[in-house]
């Protein structure tokens, strides 16, 4: 975190942000965009950095990313956040939000009682406002800037299997904080990728319509480790097969996806014949692995 706030931010009294890239070498900033991915993901590690340590200035720099994300980044007119700054495209997705409702909830998790949870709800309204779809039971992915449908019809229409298994634990998360009954979205969020998100054999497809149709054959490592976590949840209210959901998610993930291309790697995406589609490991997947893993050893303790 130190070498992060050293060479990736700008921090000031009142606000802070974050580059999005520096070179190892010089650290000098490549790319001084400010996206919403990152910032989410910079509160997401100081949540638990705090866990960790009880710094309470972490809590005092998590508040500064938080305000630069308000003044900067939230659409003042139609709600939620755009992706970065500068703006390079109007439309947006909602996957920042929802990388941004698990950050808030963390910090909430961490230490309650700070707004967090606020920040959290105005993102859940926004699922049920926007972004969830009860008519198809969906949760659609891109939009255009004021959330009415975007543009491309098939970018308007499509969704994505694993950020429903997402949302279906993060909509979890949020109930248990606050109180507030998300069953129904979570049954939804989850049938539908249950029924159309899964290939013969039971990979998870990258891209799918709600009629069924597949948009996108290919298949990435995280949505098998997000169906764990949202198995996880099923598990805990008491499916007695969430647990056989999960063991076939993670067998799926060891024979395509992990100890590759070296020993101890991950192939992040592989083509719809078993295909690896990128050469290298991004450092991304692991946050996804342990969470899955995570919540798999808590399933197993609890079986």
């Amino acid at each position: 975190m130190a070498g992060l706030r050293r060479d990736f931010c700008d921090d000031g009294v009142e606000v802070a942000s974050v580059a999005f890239s520096i070179d190892p070498q010089s650290r000098r900033q490549i790319s001084t965009t400010r996206d919403s991915y990152t910032h989410a993901f910079i509160l997401f590690a100081t949540a638990h950095l705090y866990r960790l340590n009880g710094d309470p200035e972490l809590l005092a720099f998590a508040g500064r990313i938080a305000a630069f994300i308000d003044r900067e980044m939230v659409d003042p007119i139609h709600g939620g956040v755009i992706d970065a700054i500068p703006v390079v495209s109007a439309p947006k997705r909602q996957n920042p939000q929802m990388h941004l409702l698990e950050a808030y909830l963390a910090l909430e998790n961490t230490v309650s009682g700070q707004g967090w949870l606020d920040r959290a709800d105005t993102l859940v309204t926004l699922f049920y406002e926007r972004m969830a779809k009860a008519d198809r039971a969906v949760l659609l992915e891109h939009f255009a800037h004021d959330w009415s449908p975007h543009a491309d019809q098939t970018m308007a229409a499509v969704f994505e299997p694993g950020h429903h298994y997402e949302w279906s634990w993060l909509l979890d998360r949020h109930q248990r904080l606050s109180g507030r009954d998300h069953g129904d979205w979570r049954m939804m969020l989850h049938a539908t990728a249950a029924r159309h998100g899964h290939a013969p054999g039971g990979l998870i497809y990258d891209e799918v319509l709600p009629d069924g149709r597949v948009a996108k054959p290919s298949h990435r490592l995280w949505p098998h480790t997000e169906a764990i976590k949202a198995a996880a949840v099923r598990h805990r209210e008491g499916d007695r097969e969430a647990l056989n959901d999960a063991l076939r998610m993670a067998d799926l993930l060891d024979t395509h996806f992990l100890d590759a291309p070296f020993p101890g790697g991950w192939t992040d995406q592989i083509s719809s014949t078993g295909e690896a589609l990128v050469g290298y490991v991004p450092a991304s997947s692991l946050y996804h692995l342990f969470l899955a893993a995570t919540e798999a050893d808590h399933m197993a303790n609890a079986a």
